[in-house]
Parts: structure tokens; C-alpha cells; sequence
């Protein structure tokens, strides 16, 4: 596919394919972007910020983004809008980005995906994705669920090799740096990304872990309080 000029949104977030994003838009340049792309029916990419701010000045962004599909746009009564849509596909920006009248960029979709022709050349086989990453990805599910207070069936197969680290991605935000996430979302060759996707998966074991002792024990007074 060739390179095509889509709208960029700058963020301190990585997001990732199928991830659910729900964002409060408040600066008229963004929702100017907004207005063109329901108009438009186009999509615009969110990339994380490398350095800069998301407010005002013109933030340089890392090179990885992924495209938002809008599901709905609604105005508040605080004159803002909010959007909730979700990730679609991976991206590189090829060229110099603009900034007028909002951040915009030619970008190329000419990284692997789940979503392939070839499917089957996607598919994580058992040889690939160990028993000790899915055993992971299992108890993060887990653990995640008992900070929720909800359940929910375990999965009893294995997805394709790019979702199952999109997955990882998405799920781990909050729980590891984002610049790891950033590095995941990045990375092209999809067993090069399991690597990347276990070390998230152990940071956010670490994270969650700290958390749930800590609920207990406040539950059960044992936390200390002074």
C-alpha cells in the first residue's frame, strides 16, 4: 500500500491495535481534526510523544503509531469533545509532519500484522510462543480480573502472533513503561516481538502483584497507616 497523509495525534499513550480509546478533546486544532474525519469518514493516528508536551507546542513523536477507527463523538457541555473509538492498524511516518491547521504526515501500513492474507504465516505455534509466556499472559489476565473484582473464562487457545502481543500491549498499560510498550508496538518480526511482549508481561506480574497485597491488607487492616 503507499504512503497516504492521515491526521496525528500526539500522546503520552501508546495504543495499539483493537485497544479501546476514550479521550476528552479540548484544543480546537484536534477538534477541527475530529470535525474533517467524521466529515470524512477518516481515521487519524495517535503516536506517543518522544519529547514536547501534548498542549500547545509542537511535540515530536516516536516513528510507530497506530490508526483510531471513531466509534462516536460527542460535545459536553464543558466545550469539549468526547471521543471513544479504538486502535485499527500499526503505521510508520515516513515524512516530516506538519502542524497546520493540526499535525499531519504521509505514513505507510507496510508493517506485519494479524490481519494478513496469509494468515497462517502469523500464527503463534507452540514451538513459538512457550508455555512460560502463555502461562504469563494467563496470570496476568488473572490478576488483573481480582484488582477488578470480575472473572472472566480464560482463553484456551492461542491467537495469531501479532494479536497476541497487541494484546499484551493493550493490557499492560498502566502496569509497564510505556517506552516498553512503545518498543512493542515497534518491532516488526513477530517472534522478535514475544521477547519484548514477556518483559511486559513480567513487569506487570510485579506491578499488579504489589497491588493486590496491598488491597488485602487494607481489607483486613493490615496495612500500616502512619
Amino acid at each position: 500500500m503507499p504512503a497516504i497523509s492521515i491526521p496525528l495525534m500526539p500522546l503520552k499513550k501508546v495504543l495499539f491495535p483493537r485497544q479501546e480509546i476514550v479521550l476528552q478533546i479540548f484544543e480546537e486544532r484536534y477538534k477541527e481534526m475530529l470535525s474533517y474525519c467524521a466529515e470524512n469518514n477518516k481515521q487519524f493516528g495517535v503516536v506517543l510523544i518522544d519529547s514536547g508536551e501534548e498542549v500547545g507546542d509542537e511535540a515530536i513523536p516516536h516513528g510507530i503509531g497506530t490508526t483510531v477507527r471513531i466509534r462516536e463523538i460527542v460535545p459536553t457541555s464543558n466545550n469539549r469533545i468526547l471521543l471513544t473509538g479504538y486502535g485499527h492498524k500499526r503505521f510508520q511516518i515516513d515524512t516530516a509532519i506538519t502542524h497546520y491547521p493540526y499535525p499531519e504526515a504521509k505514513v505507510s501500513f507496510n508493517l506485519p500484522t494479524d490481519l494478513n492474507e496469509h494468515t497462517s504465516l502469523n500464527t503463534v505455534s507452540p514451538n513459538v510462543l512457550s508455555p512460560k509466556i502463555w502461562e504469563s499472559y494467563l496470570e496476568v489476565l488473572a490478576m488483573r480480573d481480582a484488582l477488578a473484582s470480575s472473572w472472566r473464562k480464560a482463553p484456551d487457545t492461542h491467537p495469531q502472533i501479532h494479536k497476541f502481543c497487541d494484546q499484551v500491549g493493550s493490557m499492560t498499560e498502566g502496569y509497564a513503561p510505556d517506552l516498553l510498550r512503545q518498543d512493542l508496538l515497534s518491532t516488526y518480526d513477530g517472534e522478535q516481538r514475544l521477547p519484548v511482549a514477556d518483559n511486559l508481561l513480567q513487569k506487570a506480574k510485579t506491578k499488579i502483584y504489589k497491588q493486590l497485597n496491598f488491597l488485602q491488607a487494607t481489607r483486613f487492616g493490615g496495612a500500616n497507616r502512619n
